[in-house]
């Protein structure tokens, strides 16, 4: 008589938004028995996550009664006693904490700090058995490379040069530091994945609701589409979006999972290779739109574009950057890195543009 294969449990934050959803979905299409954890604050009986991540299935072509697989758990990880208290009776084979406080505003920079860093490490220690800790980070903590015309390569470890822009990258880089010493003292095995801006699936241009980083463009240039001829971004078209599509990235983290030997403390970087410039981004989209807007560069002289530029002037800032990102480790961990296609860009242009 065959025994039947044990459940891993896989704890996650953040499951109901785009990363989050799409990464549960690629777990749950994976061979293995699973039971997912679903934390949140602001979904006690896990409709929402099971909603989100619904639609990323049918994004990924799987069946929707996966979700049967999640559990909710109701938590706050910014209520020290409260949260730590639920965190004991926790136990998980692994847990991904996408969940994040992302703001571009140097007055919310304290809560920031208490959810990213503060709570991110709390969730850490307090947690009652946890097998690896995987901590969603951004490649936005080295900052944009202003201070280098010509940019480095970011290394794959915990930086020790970067530049402070906002407090979503500054309090995701103590996290990074928090979580390596949590990580050193407890035990706990640690990987910290800095992920570039996540874009749409890379055929069927999937993607949810999201309008930051990547789709704070798109979205401004479909809503200007045919009434405006041009459309001015105030960003240097030769610095390059670091980027990735969802199905890429849930690929890649599913390889991490099946590691055999994986370090007790790792950093990657998670971005597609093969990187473009903004010119060859909004080069594509001219022309997958069939000419019917040109995209220039400057903060424009119409009031809409000098609007849209002073609005996603952090955004400009965040998603354009000089330097360039190590990546040998990652591939020594995992083989083949997936690559960015004009054809998968098309395709999340066309999606999008359609939607």
């Amino acid at each position: 008589m065959t025994r039947p294969v044990p459940r891993k449990t896989i704890a996650v934050t953040g499951a109901s938004g785009f990363v989050g959803s799409a990464l549960v979905s690629s777990f749950l299409l994976g061979d293995e028995p699973l039971r997912i954890l679903s934390l949140a604050h602001d979904d006690p009986d896990g409709s929402r996550v099971r909603q989100a991540v619904s639609k990323a299935l049918a994004g990924f072509n799987g069946s929707p009664r996966l979700v049967e697989a999640i559990e909710p758990v109701a938590i706050d990880l910014t209520r020290a006693e409260a949260a730590s208290e639920i965190l004991a009776g926790v136990e998980a084979d692994e847990l991904w904490h996408v969940a994040a406080h992302m703001s571009y505003d140097p007055l919310r920079i304290a809560e920031a700090f208490a959810f990213n860093a503060v709570g991110t490490t709390r969730l850490m220690r307090a947690t009652g058995r946890i097998g690896r800790f995987y901590f969603v980070s951004t490649t936005g903590v080295a900052g944009p490379g202003d201070r280098d015309s010509a940019g480095c390569l970011v290394p794959e470890r915990p930086l020790e040069d970067f530049e402070a822009i906002n407090p979503y990258t500054v309090s995701k880089t103590m996290a990074e530091y928090m979580l390596w010493h949590v990580s050193s003292e407890t035990g706990i095995p640690l990987t910290v994945l800095r992920l570039g801006s996540v874009i749409g699936h890379s055929v069927t241009g999937w993607v949810n609701d999201t309008r930051y980083g990547y789709y704070s463009y798109l979205q401004a240039f479909k809503r200007f589409l045919g009434r405006e001829p041009v459309f001015h971004v105030d960003i240097d078209p030769e610095r390059t979006f670091p980027v990735i599509h969802i199905d890429h990235m849930g690929d890649l983290c599913a390889r991490l999972r099946r590691r055999a030997a994986p370090g007790d403390r790792e950093v990657f970087h998670i971005c597609d290779t093969g990187l473009m410039t903004v010119a060859e981004h909004f080069r594509t989209f001219e022309e997958v739109t069939g000419g019917r807007m040109r995209i220039a560069y400057g903060p424009g002289e119409k009031s809409f574009n000098q609007v849209f530029n002073k609005v996603n002037a952090d955004n400009n800032r965040f998603m354009g950057t000089r330097h360039s990102f190590d990546m040998r480790r990652l591939a020594e961990a995992v083989g083949d890195l997936p690559k960015l296609e004009r054809s998968g860009l098309e395709a999340v242009i066309t999606a999008y543009v359609k939607s």
